[in-house]
């Protein structure tokens, strides 16, 4: 019953023995910044009552209503930064969050999350979109504005922000909001995945050297780029 845990233990020892000293400290590093990672918080500022409970990102329940003038969200490594939404849920149903988008075509000013008999059909929507970790911003053509269609393709994140990477929905917690604050608390079994495979220097968060700091926000500047673009098309369709 042992044979499997000696066996790990003996290869990471072997990792370490013939790994350089300053490369040691490196990697111990990573391990202590990868277990930190276990657990996601969340906090904003809010007006209003509520909570949500979450088992993934796929299933989730509340009750409340509130307004948020700002929230910070881990997921991992990296968190995600809102602005001005709304936090509604009525047991089976809701909305809430919202990712900030650039209202030129039609698009709205945030992008929520709903839920529909507990399901986040946002979640459903991003699964499979997002790159993993670290990833530099060449996809950004799959997060175009949505074709009216169903509600996937409705769904589908706005440009100023990179959906969370699968590994990152298997967590559980949940949240509170109450007059003046959010507060939100969830036990990543990805990350939970990401250090134990970190134990022998995989690394499929792709954060070994991320800083805490590190956000879903894609930079400023690229998202000038693609604002750009957008009213080329425009002009372009008013020409014709």
């Amino acid at each position: 019953m042992t044979r499997f845990p000696t066996t790990y233990s003996a290869l990471l020892a072997a990792i370490l023995l013939l790994t350089p000293g300053c490369a040691v400290g490196r990697y111990l590093g990573y391990r202590g910044m990868d277990l930190t990672d276990i657990v996601d918080l969340k906090y904003g500022v809010a007006i209003g009552v509520g909570a949500k409970v979450e088992a993934t990102q796929f299933i989730g329940t509340g009750a409340g209503a509130a307004a948020l003038g700002y929230s910070r969200e881990w997921f991992g490594r990296r968190s995600m930064e809102l602005n001005g939404f709304a936090f509604l849920h009525l047991i089976a149903m809701g909305v809430d969050g919202g990712y900030g988008s650039m209202n030129l075509g039609g698009w709205s000013d945030e992008r929520a999350e709903v839920y529909f008999l507990l399901v986040n059909a946002t979640a459903f929507a991003d699964f499979g979109i997002a790159p993993g970790g670290d990833a530099r911003w060449d996809h950004l053509d799959t997060a175009a504005p949505p074709k009216i269609g169903t509600i996937v393709e409705e769904l589908k994140p706005p440009t100023e922000y990179l959906p969370v990477p699968a590994l990152e929905y298997w967590r559980f917690g949940f949240e509170v909001l109450v007059p003046g604050g959010q507060f939100g608390l969830y036990l990543n079994f990805g990350e939970v995945y990401d250090f134990m495979a970190g134990l022998i220097t995989y690394d499929p968060a792709d954060d070994d050297g991320v800083s805490f700091l590190a956000t879903y926000n894609i930079p400023p500047e690229i998202v000038e780029l693609e604002v750009q673009e957008d009213l080329e098309i425009i002009k372009e369709g008013q020409v014709q």
